[in-house]
């Protein structure tokens, strides 16, 4: 699969998440992904915008 040869090439640990009982922690998680994104889209396009 692309996305193992990804992951190892990376030094990825691919970990998937565990059903219901960690449901608010995979929310946190996905919320700072999505503040994560984003932050770089917004910096991305500053500097586009910039030069």
């Amino acid at each position: 699969m692309r996305f193992n040869m990804i992951y190892e090439a990376n030094d990825i640990e691919h970990r998937l998440a565990k059903p219901n009982p960690s449901w608010t922690t995979n929310a946190q998680v996905e919320r700072m992904n999505r503040t994560s994104k984003e932050v770089t889209v917004k910096r991305c396009v500053m500097r586009s915008t910039s030069s």
